[in-house]
């Protein structure tokens, strides 16, 4: 994962930590109430890690234990929430149900690791002030937390927050043969398609010869350009060039079985043989496949401008397997709810 990612997905986890927090405090006070104990004890007790038990007792608002306590408390919940953003960010989900799962699933890892695994004294402290059951509607209440602040975030990132500053475009149009710079992903779906394409990287390209034959020939995408040009290292003397040359149409297939993931991208290819280009786009792994590295005379990129595209992605794992084959079973119906599918415009 990219420092970028990491950094993206910080800042939306102090998003949805603060929604966390502040909706298990509210859970915190409530409970306390229920069990005739003081709205703030919970929040108090959870600075026992630095004034000991006896935080638990303390009712009233003061500044040694109560705002230890939140601040540690907060801390907890912005720690919780990166993990689930970063989930978000790989796996968006598909539905508000999926959502709740994903929110729910990383709540549950929160109480096995705060009150099975650490030791006590680094516990949230809320089993001096309030039972089991009110413990654990309180993990319930950071999972409501975490859904609502994945779904502000959700709402920010689609309104352009969270977003990377394009890069200055170091190619001008004449260098990529007239290509107008068009962003191709400010289309509906090329977000979730160039998602997809990022995590797979492996394809598939098929062109055709002179007598219409198909060829597909495994090749590595480069990082996506901010415009949604898909970039290739290949040489000069590789048959697909001459082919490329004879028939610009070339079909991109992205496969990965393992997380149920597919993309489908037609488009047009062009050769690139700038040097600056060249020099911008190689990396020291590429020298796998091209030893003589970024030197080597043969060494081109193939320039891929997509037109069309189109995504399959389905939950993986036996047990959604098992709901589809079962659905299938008793209602003669192909379980549509378990993926998503879409055609991409990216003209």
């Amino acid at each position: 994962m990219k420092m970028r990612d990491w950094v993206a997905a910080g800042l939306r986890a102090s998003v949805s930590g603060t929604i966390a927090s502040m909706v298990t405090t509210a859970a915190l006070a409530a409970l306390a109430r229920a069990e005739g104990k003081g709205a703030l004890q919970p929040i108090n007790s959870t600075s026992h890690w630095l004034h000991g038990e006896q935080a638990g007792r303390v009712e009233q608002f003061d500044q040694r234990h109560t705002l230890t306590g939140y601040a540690t408390h907060h801390a907890s919940a912005v720690f919780w929430a990166l993990p689930f953003e970063l989930w978000l960010q790989r796996n968006p989900p598909r539905s508000t149900g999926n959502l709740m799962a994903q929110a729910a699933g990383v709540a549950a890892v929160a109480a096995i690791v705060d009150y099975g695994l650490v030791p006590k004294r680094f516990s949230p402290g809320w089993e001096e002030v309030l039972p089991p059951r009110s413990i654990a509607a309180t993990f319930g209440a950071l999972a409501l937390g975490l859904v609502i602040g994945g779904m502000a975030t959700r709402a920010m990132r689609d309104n352009g927050n969270f977003k990377k500053r394009p890069k200055e475009r170091r190619m001008t149009s004449e260098k990529i043969g007239g290509h107008t710079g068009h962003d191709h992903r400010a289309h509906e779906g090329a977000e979730k398609l160039y998602a997809l394409i990022d995590d797979i990287r492996i394809c598939m390209m098929t062109t055709s010869d002179e007598q219409g034959r198909l060829y597909s020939r495994p090749m590595y995408a480069l990082e996506p350009e901010d415009t949604g040009d898909l970039l290739f290292f290949t040489k000069l003397s590789s048959p697909k060039m001459g082919e490329v040359k004879d028939d610009s149409h070339v079909n991109l297939a992205f496969s990965h079985p393992g997380k149920q993931h597919y993309v489908s991208v037609s488009g047009r290819a062009q050769i690139v043989r700038d040097r600056q280009s060249i020099n911008e786009k190689w990396s020291e792994p590429m020298r796998t496949w091209f030893p003589e590295g970024r030197d080597d005379p043969e060494l081109t990129l193939l320039r891929v401008h997509p037109e069309t595209g189109e995504y399959w992605d389905s939950p993986s794992g036996a047990v959604m397997y098992l709901y589809g084959y079962a659905k299938a079973v008793l209602t003669g119906e192909p379980p549509n709810e378990l993926g998503e599918t879409a055609k991409v415009n990216l003209r």
